[in-house]
Formats: structure tokens, C-alpha cells, sequence
């Protein structure tokens, strides 16, 4: 297209989205739509789905920042390169600075539907194709991926390795315009996804939730473990006509419980099993946010490791956090009310096992 004919598109825009044709961001919006033909990185009108992308997501990392001047210029190059693709005529054509004057002449509608009908009554295959692109650029469109997808389609009707079907002039710049006025728009929207948003909390609460679960099931394997230690133990004094042959094989069971334990204690105790729900989390975190990532401004919620209450209690921990003496708990252990875990020298109870006598 020629010069002129994209600083018309883009001063519609301008006047489309409420900004001053005599603003500093108009005027680098200018400045960004014809660089790219003193660039000279000629073809323009396709092969230029990486620029486009580039300089589009740069207009949104810059508007984001608050730079809306330099964010108009980058946007401004994008635009060039979409606007160019909608040039249905081929530069090899002789005819084709003919066809750039006309499309330069061109009358602005914003019904493309109602165009392409009167435009193409007798050519079923190219009024399916311009309503089926028109239809898709009349849709709501706003977030990172849909915008790009749209920013870099071909014009209707291009194909560079198959033949060209030509439109006409006043098809082509409408369609040109109106293409740029959604990625325009799309650009300078909300900085914030509701969506998103509710996204991240929803993944915070599951993970929440999926540590506390984990927590529990972590201590379990500890507890079990010390059952069936404590269990052997107490089978070796069992009468029997193997008795020693028996011992001997409990005593080695035991030596591999105690080394269980011991390996899962120390493992409890580094939070490994947190450790391991805060990785998935962020990983899903990382999957939820990369289709909007430079796209909107966001917080990520973080998960603490202490989100999980712990569920292996020392005496000493039971007596400080939940404020209760350690003789009563001794109390109801000597009782057999409650289960102590010993693990080396050290004596511990389930949170859920002592709530749930307190409860009663």
C-alpha cells in the first residue's frame, strides 16, 4: 500500500479509539507504519509473521509500562506489514501501482458482510472465503494468542505459493482497516484478565489444599512405619518352636523400619513433600499464565511451606502450639487415649488423632 493510504488507515483508527490526530501518539503511530519501507526488508506482503508478532507484543509490553507513545510506534510497524498482506494484487503485476492508487481512493464502510455480497454476488467461493475472514474480524478479540492468530492470518484470497485471487481496492483497504482496528484495540485493552485472575486463585486454592493432604498422607507413612516396627518388636518375645530363627529375621525387619523412619523423618523434617507440591505448582502456575505471559499485568500467588499444618508433633510443639500441657498429653498416652511415635529419642503424636480425642 502506499504511504499515504496507511496513514489514512491509522488516522481512522486513531479517531476510532478517541485519540487526538495531533497527539504524540498519533504521531509515532504515523512514524511506525511507513518505516518499514525505508527498512526496505522487502517482501511486505507475507513472510512477515515473526515481525508482526515481535512488534505487536512489544506495542502491549510497552502500553503496559505506560510508554503509549513508543507502544503506538512498535503497534504502527505491526501494522504496516497486516496491512500489506490485504493488497490482493501481487507486486509482480503490472498492474499493481494502478491497484495501490485505487486502493488509496477507496470509501471506508464498517459493514464488510454487506460488502463482500454486493461486491462478489456471482463468485459463491470468494464471497465464502471474504464473509468467513469479515465474520471472524467482527468477533470479540481480545488476550494474547487470538490476537496474534489474527494479526498474522493472510489476507483473504493471498496464497504466495498457489495463484493470487484477486479482490478489489475498496475490498482490500476495508478489510485492512478493519483488521488493524482489532489488534488496535486489542492492544490498548484492560491491562488486567479477570479470568486469569480467578485462574491463579483457583490453582492457589487446589494446591493449598493438595499440601494439606499431602502433609497428612507424609506422616501417615511415618506413623505406619513405626507401628510396624514397635509391632516386631514385640513379636520377638512370642513364644514358638522357631523362636530364634524368628528373631533373628525380626530383628533384621526391624533394622530396615528403623532405617525407614529414619529416612523419612529426615525427609519430613527438610519438607520434601512440600517441597514437591510448591514444584507442581508452579508448574501449573507456569501453564496457566505462558498464553498471557507480556500480555497483562498479573500477581502469582505464592505458596509458603508452612501453608500445611504440620501433622507429626513433637511433645514439646503440642505443648507450644496448641497450648497444652505435656503432662496430659503423657496422660493420655499412658492411657493408650492417643499413639506415640518414638523415633530414636524423640517422642511424637497426630495432630488429627489428639483433635479428635479433644473433640470428644
Amino acid at each position: 500500500m502506499l504511504w499515504r493510504t496507511h496513514i489514512r488507515i491509522v488516522n481512522e483508527i486513531l479517531r476510532k479509539l478517541g485519540f487526538s490526530l495531533s497527539s504524540p501518539e498519533a504521531n509515532r503511530l504515523r512514524d511506525g507504519v511507513i518505516i518499514p519501507d525505508r527498512w526496505r526488508d522487502f517482501p511486505h506482503h507475507h513472510g512477515k509473521s515473526e515481525p508482526i508478532k515481535e512488534h505487536v507484543v512489544k506495542a502491549r509490553m510497552l502500553f503496559l509500562d505506560g510508554n503509549l507513545p513508543e507502544a503506538c510506534f512498535h503497534l504502527g510497524v505491526a501494522l504496516h506489514y497486516i496491512q500489506d498482506s490485504y493488497t490482493s494484487l501481487s507486486t509482480r503485476s503490472r498492474h499493481h501501482t494502478r491497484w495501490e492508487e485505487q486502493v488509496d481512493q477507496a470509501h471506508f464502510t464498517d459493514n464488510l458482510k454487506e460488502l463482500v455480497n454486493r461486491t462478489f454476488p456471482d463468485y459463491d467461493d470468494r464471497r465464502e472465503d471474504y464473509m468467513r475472514i469479515a465474520g471472524w474480524l467482527g468477533e470479540e478479540n481480545e488476550g494474547k494468542i487470538s490476537t496474534l492468530e489474527l494479526a498474522t492470518a493472510s489476507g483473504p484470497g493471498l496464497s504466495f505459493w498457489g495463484p493470487r485471487e484477486w479482490g478489489k481496492p475498496y475490498i482490500d483497504v476495508n478489510f485492512a482497516l478493519k483488521a488493524s482496528y482489532v489488534i488496535s484495540k486489542s492492544v490498548f485493552s484492560e491491562k488486567h484478565c479477570p479470568k486469569l485472575d480467578e485462574e491463579l486463585q483457583i490453582a492457589l486454592k487446589e494446591y493449598e489444599e493438595k499440601a494439606g493432604g499431602v502433609e497428612i498422607r507424609f506422616a501417615n507413612e511415618i506413623m505406619d512405619f513405626v507401628k510396624r516396627r514397635d509391632d516386631s518388636e514385640k513379636r520377638k518375645g512370642e513364644p514358638g518352636t522357631f523362636r530364634v530363627v524368628r528373631n533373628l529375621f525380626l530383628t533384621f525387619l526391624n533394622m530396615i523400619h528403623n532405617f525407614q523412619v529414619k529416612r523419612k523423618l529426615e525427609e519430613y523434617r527438610e519438607q520434601k513433600h512440600l517441597k514437591e507440591v510448591l514444584k507442581e505448582y508452579r508448574d501449573r502456575i507456569d501453564r496457566v499464565v505462558m498464553p498471557h505471559r507480556f500480555w497483562y499485568v498479573y500477581c502469582i500467588p505464592e505458596i509458603q511451606l508452612g501453608v500445611a499444618d504440620r501433622e507429626l508433633l513433637s511433645l514439646e510443639e503440642v505443648s507450644e502450639s496448641l497450648q497444652i500441657e505435656k503432662t496430659t498429653v503423657r496422660d493420655l498416652i499412658a492411657r493408650d487415649r492417643i499413639f506415640c511415635y518414638r523415633i530414636q529419642d524423640e517422642e511424637f503424636i497426630s495432630k488429627s488423632e489428639l483433635a479428635q480425642h479433644l473433640s470428644k
